[in-house]
């Protein structure tokens, strides 16, 4: 899924007043929560599967493909959504949100981890 197709949804699900760059901001922060604690962190060449943190991010106004495929991108649905709740001082609303997009990121998680094999180096065995 790209960055549009989430904020078109967005703005579909919870019309609101803050400005389209605000709302890809919150989803890039969100894809770089997904690089960082999930993707790079078994991968210490990380080069080798996708572009290095310092080359896909920021986003800038580029249309990018989000790392989390279509049937998880919901977790940056929820994520940008709890943050327009926030800035909104809708708490309640917020904390359901955050729930949600926790509940999604975990699954994406366990997805992930079950089906990349992790690069990392192997642990040596002392005898």
């Amino acid at each position: 899924m790209k960055i549009s197709e989430v904020l078109d949804r967005v703005q579909q699900l919870k019309p609101n007043t803050i400005g389209d760059d605000i709302i890809r901001s919150f989803i890039e922060e969100c894809d770089r929560k997904v690089y960082t604690e999930i993707v790079a962190k078994d991968y210490p060449n990380e080069g080798e599967i996708i572009q290095p943190e310092n080359e896909r991010y920021p986003f800038g106004g580029k249309d990018v493909e989000l790392l989390a495929k279509d049937e998880y991108a919901s977790l940056y649905l929820y994520y940008a959504m709890a943050q327009i709740d926030f800035l909104n001082s809708e708490y309640e609303r917020y904390n359901n949100e955050t729930i949600r997009f926790n509940n999604e990121f975990e699954a994406f998680s366990a997805w992930y981890t079950s089906t990349h094999k992790s690069k990392m180096p192997s642990k040596l065995k002392v005898e």
